[in-house]
């Protein structure tokens, strides 16, 4: 497969209030479209968008090799694994890799080349559960939120808690306890604000609601793998893990049964469906989260959550938060899921860049 013309567009997405966690902010999400076209004339597209505090590049650092790359035509094999690690060595930069792993998983179905690789093989969910997600807000927004997201069909709702007072964290989940009981499942993300002491002290509180498992109470990894023994509620991990390898020595050797992996940030579709199979053959999941793409980047994460055999609801209900997206989404939520046909994908993304 030849890559003979290499496009790419900057875009910035406002988003509709500004979303907050435990120790950040963000107001809009920028990044880059690449548009690639092959030897047959075919076109389709990937995004790159380092998350700010996240991702480890940078975007200027991103055009800089943007620059480079589109001034040659890229030649990819056909064999799926030669041609993943080519654009492991085309790009050093997470989100750049992740952006040209979804070119070539649209080419693979553009083209009608998934025979004889993973792709083939799977068995791809029709219908992915989706969690609501919360930033850290006024409660009474928070409430009048999970309400509405209730009434939508949402049964998971990820939480983000980490207020300077921990009363208040409790007094919220007190609410969203009394309201709703057992009738939603309830994810917990603290973003790693605490001390290890502070997290032991404030799980044992928090084990009195009924949570579905709490995500990065700290935000040192070894911290974090000894609440796992230690507490009766369960943890996850997301940005204190580095790599796939971490990953998977974590789900090896550890009692965490849940890791939430932003594809975007680790820089492959194809090594997190890895992954994905790693861990289920371990009986652990993974968790597959947005870090708010455009519907172009989104498609692709769709598509990896797809691959998972779980029912546990996956992190990809962040298209709401856009004033306007740069192309139609093809898969936005109804009732607390996400529709998906892989005899439609990709989708077509028609551009308003």
């Amino acid at each position: 497969m030849i890559l003979k013309e290499i496009k790419y567009s900057f875009f910035s997405l406002p988003l509709k209030k500004e979303f907050r966690n435990s120790y950040d902010s963000f107001s809009k999400r920028e990044g880059f479209i690449i548009k690639a076209a092959d030897e047959q004339n075919n076109v389709t597209y990937g995004e790159a968008s380092p998350l700010p505090n996240f991702s480890r590049e940078s975007l200027n650092e991103l055009e800089d090799e943007l620059k480079l790359i589109s001034l040659n035509e890229v030649a990819l094999s056909d064999n799926l694994n030669d041609a993943s690690k080519q654009i492991k060595n085309l790009s050093s930069l997470n989100s750049l890799r992740f952006a040209f792993e979804q070119i070539l998983l649209n080419f693979l179905f553009i083209r009608k080349s998934q025979q004889n690789n993973f792709l083939s093989k799977k068995n791809f969910k029709n219908e992915i559960s989706i969690n609501a997600v919360l930033d850290i807000s006024e409660p009474e927004l928070i409430m009048d939120e999970i309400q509405k997201k209730y009434f939508q069909g949402y049964r998971t709702f990820k939480i983000k808690i980490g207020r300077e007072n921990f009363e208040d964290d409790l007094a919220l989940l007190e609410k969203i306890q009394n309201m709703f009981g057992n009738k939603i499942k309830k994810r917990i993300d603290v973003n790693g604000k605490w001390e290890y002491e502070r997290a032991r002290n404030n799980l044992k509180e928090l084990e009195k609601f009924e949570i579905e498992f709490i995500e990065e109470p700290c935000s040192d990894i070894m911290c974090n793998l000894e609440l796992a023994k230690k507490s009766k509620l369960k943890i996850a991990l997301d940005e204190s893990l580095k790599n796939f390898d971490d990953a998977k020595k974590i789900i090896e050797s550890s009692q965490i049964d849940f890791v939430v992996v932003k594809p975007m940030i680790y820089g492959s579709l194809f090594d997190s469906v890895e992954l994905i199979n790693y861990a289920e053959a371990k009986n652990k999941y993974v968790i597959i989260s947005s870090c708010f793409e455009s519907a172009v980047g989104k498609s692709a994460l769709v598509f990896i959550a797809s691959c998972s055999s779980h029912s546990f609801a996956h992190g990809l209900d962040t298209s709401d938060f856009f004033e306007r997206d740069i192309c139609y989404d093809y898969y936005d939520v109804n009732n607390g899921k996400i529709n998906f046909d892989i005899e439609n994908f990709p989708p077509k993304y028609d551009l308003r860049l």
